[in-house]
């Protein structure tokens, strides 16, 4: 993991260089950057999800080499994002939405790990105006409607109450879910959690 995570630093030094680049030349990536940019934000997605004998009950190197490195891939999908926001967003959205169709065939990790960069994104979008709005809470109305808060794997319920409170906005256009909002936050899927963090 760590020199995935080596590398992983450098390709985010190098997404900076390549936005700085095209801005002075007022130029928009190419075509085949775009593709290839697409290609890495789903690369991420996969390298993001936690290994399926990930020790959370006693974490080890092995844990906390691969800790670092999500860390790592986090911040190069917030670069992405900050750097391509037109290109990075469209890309994560149609994952989560393809998630949503149909969750029970994607494994909980990557679920988790979709809704994780989903959580980064705000942090990447610089422009976050009515059309952000609108596409952020149909996002999450399907996740609160997905019933992934109510997962036995103790970090998917976690990840989407930090959701709701990230994008709370759409509770305004969505109030019917706000009972229940408040309920998981007060049950044993917020402040009652069997792994609090």
């Amino acid at each position: 993991f760590r020199v995935a995570e080596q590398i992983t630093d450098c390709m985010d030094s190098y997404m900076h260089f390549l936005h700085h680049a095209h801005r002075y030349a007022n130029e928009y990536p190419t075509k085949e950057q775009a593709i290839l940019l697409a290609g890495t934000i789903q690369v991420i997605i996969l390298q993001m999800a936690y290994p399926q004998d990930y020790n959370w009950s006693d974490p080890d190197v092995e844990e906390t080499d691969f800790d670092a490195f999500r860390k790592s891939l986090e911040n190069f999908f917030v670069s992405c994002a900050q750097c391509f926001p037109k290109l990075t967003a469209p890309v994560l959205i149609s994952r989560i939405e393809q998630i949503m169709a149909n969750p029970s065939q994607v494994k909980t990790q990557e679920v988790e790990a979709v809704f994780r960069l989903f959580y980064k994104l705000y942090e990447g979008i610089s422009d976050k105006g009515p059309e952000w709005e609108n596409v952020t809470s149909q996002i999450m109305a399907r996740i609160i409607e997905s019933g992934a808060s109510r997962s036995e794997n103790h970090t998917l319920p976690l990840i989407v109450l930090e959701l709701t409170a990230r994008y709370s906005h759409f509770l305004e256009k969505y109030p019917k879910y706000l009972k229940g909002v408040i309920k998981a936050f007060l049950d044993e899927r917020g402040m009652g959690h069997s792994h609090p963090q």
